[in-house]
């Protein structure tokens, strides 16, 4: 598989550097390089481009709002920082990039990233299912759609009928027809509120029967189900990666996909009441699960690693303090100073403007009595386990 690509730096020795490193991989064409934002706007606006190299720090326009613009013209384009400073990377977790590479880079540092974005394709195509199936959003962008020849929503009579949809797909089991009627109809008498539901269960039939899915929903018995071999939903594939994480199937490349799905939005301005649970439910497990997978990095002195998932942690909560304090301490030991110190400033921030706080004094001591020298550092702070848990 060959991707177009471009590449966008202010300064031109990096580009025509960029330009020949990658001339070694086969699977990229490299359309055009560009020193000013808007020029690739322009280009992005006009050319599909499946991959594009940007550098963060530019006079014009920051790289990261350069991003969010190009993802809003083309939301399959995959977004590789390159940049020489690493305290970019917490604000890098904030947009949907697919990778972020330090410079000065390699031959191997583009292969490897390409190898990372063949793989994802590969397994999101592996994925895809044929035709007569549901497809039912509940991340990002909300709804129930099918494919044809290109992706189409599902018009419906009224909005309770896509509401019933997605709640029999959370629920992923038979529901009695009382369970639905207090969930969907809670303030409404119970006769109107069963004359309600038979009545949408009617409207998803006639909207899905030219598409051969009028029996997505299935009522035996007085209870209600989602054909599961009708319908694919983001949410079972949330749950599936999340179960998989819990039981040790450790894919940092799964855990990505999980806080990405996760930072998405979980029913995006649906204010359905019976939602308000999950959304609960799943704030807790994802922070228990980084958590559970910091303490094995911890263990095994995985400070890399470490640093990866305390990254992810403030990404989803930039309120977490123990996080904040976590990561300055895992990366003084590594000896990136610079990275703590934009960490602490970012941690300050959060304080004074949610807590009105400052952050705790052994912060600054841990500063004041870095040394240079990895060595001496821990020589100076003791084992390092006991730095990383205050």
């Amino acid at each position: 598989m060959t991707y177009t690509a471009i590449a966008i730096d202010d300064e031109l020795a990096s580009l025509n550097r960029f330009s020949r490193l990658i001339k070694n991989e086969e699977r990229i064409e490299l359309l055009n390089v560009f020193t000013v934002s808007t020029d690739a706007l322009n280009f992005i606006e006009n050319n599909f481009v499946d991959l594009v190299f940007l550098d963060i720090e530019m006079p014009d326009m920051n790289g990261i709002e350069l991003a969010g613009k190009i993802l809003s013209s083309n939301s399959e384009a995959e977004i590789i920082f390159v940049t020489a400073y690493e305290a970019f990377a917490l604000q890098a977790f904030h947009v949907y990039a697919s990778g972020y590479l330090l410079k000065p880079i390699a031959s191997d540092d583009i292969s490897n990233i390409v190898d990372i974005i063949t793989k994802r394709k590969n397994k999101r195509q592996s994925n895809e299912i044929e035709n007569n199936m549901l497809y039912v959003n509940s991340f990002g962008s909300v709804g129930c759609y099918v494919y044809r020849e290109a992706e189409e929503m599902i018009k419906w009579r009224t909005s309770k009928c896509e509401e019933l949809i997605i709640y029999l797909v959370e629920q992923k089991k038979a529901v009695s027809r009382d369970k639905v009627i207090e969930d969907l109809w809670p303030n409404m008498s119970y006769d109107q509120a069963a004359k309600n539901l038979h009545v949408t269960c009617y409207n998803i039939r006639s909207a899905l029967k030219e598409f051969n899915l009028d029996d997505v929903v299935i009522k035996k018995y007085g209870v209600y189900e989602i054909n599961k071999n009708k319908v694919k939903s983001d949410y079972w594939d949330f749950i599936e990666i999340l179960n998989g994480i819990k039981a040790n199937k450790i894919d940092f490349e799964n855990i990505d996909l999980l806080i990405k799905k996760y930072q998405s939005g979980y029913l995006n301005n649906k204010y359905y009441e019976w939602c308000d649970f999950v959304k609960a439910w799943m704030d807790i497990e994802i922070e228990k699960t980084l958590y559970a997978i910091l303490d094995s990095c911890n263990q095994e002195n995985n400070f890399e690693k470490a640093i990866d998932i305390l990254l992810k942690i403030i990404s989803i909560n930039d309120c977490d303090d123990s996080a904040y304090e976590q990561l300055i301490k895992m990366c003084m030991i590594t000896g990136n100073k610079r990275l703590a110190l934009t960490l602490l400033q970012n941690y300050k921030k959060m304080l004074g403007k949610e807590f009105g706080t400052k952050p705790p004094k052994w912060i600054y001591e841990l500063l004041e009595n870095y040394d240079e020298r990895y060595c001496d550092f821990i020589a100076v702070m003791g084992n390092k386990k006991m730095v990383i848990n205050k």
